[in-house]
């Protein structure tokens, strides 16, 4: 039995009983380079980024003054950080799109786990008492602050922001 020719898009595997033919969901080839009118132009990626900046390092400033581990830096590194994993996601999404199936969501995803595992190592067990469980509370809350700065949701991380300061 003869076997067409794998395309972008299939793969051809030849087996004693026949030809089994694969359909990938995205194609091989790169994806085709259009002219740019990309939501993410620099002037959001700064405004973003310098809001998720400036809302951890408020909440950082708070934990800092109360003499806390993770304070002013590690605040604004988290925030800003998480913002820059949705924005790399949104261009992701953009540059990608038609071309298979993109989750959006996943980015997200990894940097709720990853500062859950950063917060764990916050936390600390010293007799009967518990400590560190507000700093990894609050270093969680600020990664979901730059995601939602990241994918432009500025009323929630605002709102959010003045939540946790309370």
């Amino acid at each position: 039995m003869a076997c067409a020719e794998p395309t972008h898009t299939n793969i051809c595997v030849l087996r004693p009983a026949g030809c089994l033919v694969f359909s990938l969901s995205m194609p091989m080839t790169p994806p085709r380079k259009q002219a740019r009118t990309s939501r993410t132009n620099n002037s959001k990626l700064f405004v973003r980024l310098a809001l998720a900046c400036f809302l951890g390092g408020v909440i950082g400033i708070e934990r800092e003054k109360t003499r806390h581990p993770a304070g002013f830096r590690t605040h604004i590194l988290v925030c800003v950080g998480s913002a820059l994993a949705m924005l790399c996601n949104i261009y992701l999404f953009e540059e990608y799109k038609g071309l298979g199936n993109i989750d959006p969501g996943r980015f997200g995803a990894q940097v709720i786990s990853g500062i859950g595992f950063l917060g764990a190592g916050t936390i600390l067990k010293e007799g009967v008492t518990v400590k560190g469980l507000t700093t990894a509370a609050s270093l969680w809350s600020v990664a979901c602050i730059g995601i939602s700065v990241g994918l432009g949701f500025y009323f929630g991380s605002l709102l959010t922001t003045a939540f946790v300061l309370v």
